[in-house]
């Protein structure tokens, strides 16, 4: 049952992706891109995705499908960046590996007022506290607190926003990077 269930779950992902990429090519993908493997509509990927009226978007990539992505309050980003709530599995082969991964547990929230600069990856689950700074081209792989200045591969901290409290209690100035 296992086996039919996951040639059935191969062919509607393949589908799917034999009606992406010619969009993708032509240019006429929506912006911001909600992408859902497996999905078959265009409504069942907006339910895993929650923006905010004062989020600021431009060329990102929310893919939900393997968890939820929620953008608060004036969080903003630069181009190009990406938000993966999801992962494929290294141990399966060939194109299983493309089309299987998990549906569930890889959540992203970004909070109010963090800044995601342009080229950033997020992978899930990532929780990116308030006010917090993500320099462009950096790779997320964990939490950053509230007000933390994180940058590199994978992102590391950098410093704080000023005026933010590390979880020491301790308050620094974010020197230049």
């Amino acid at each position: 049952m296992t086996r039919i269930r996951n040639l059935i779950w191969v062919r509607l992902r393949t589908q799917y992706h034999e009606r992406l990429l010619p969009k993708l090519r032509e240019g006429l993908a929506e912006t911001p891109l909600i992408y859902g493997p497996g999905m078959s509509s265009r409504s069942e990927r907006r339910a895993r995705v929650q923006i905010a009226s004062t989020v600021g978007l431009n060329d990102v990539l929310l893919n939900v499908g393997g968890g939820t992505i929620t953008l608060e309050e004036h969080v903003f980003f630069g181009h190009g960046v990406s938000l993966l709530a999801g992962t494929h599995d290294p141990g399966l082969r060939g194109v299983e590996r493309m089309l299987i991964c998990e549906t569930e547990g890889y959540d992203i929230v970004v909070e109010t007022g963090a800044w995601i600069a342009s080229n950033v990856t997020v992978l899930g689950p990532c929780r990116i506290g308030a006010h917090a700074v993500v320099c462009a081209g950096a790779v997320v792989r964990a939490d950053v607190a509230p007000g933390e200045i994180v940058g590199g591969v994978p992102a590391r901290h950098i410093g704080w926003v000023p005026g933010a409290s590390d979880s020491g209690g301790r308050v620094s100035e974010f020197s230049s990077v």
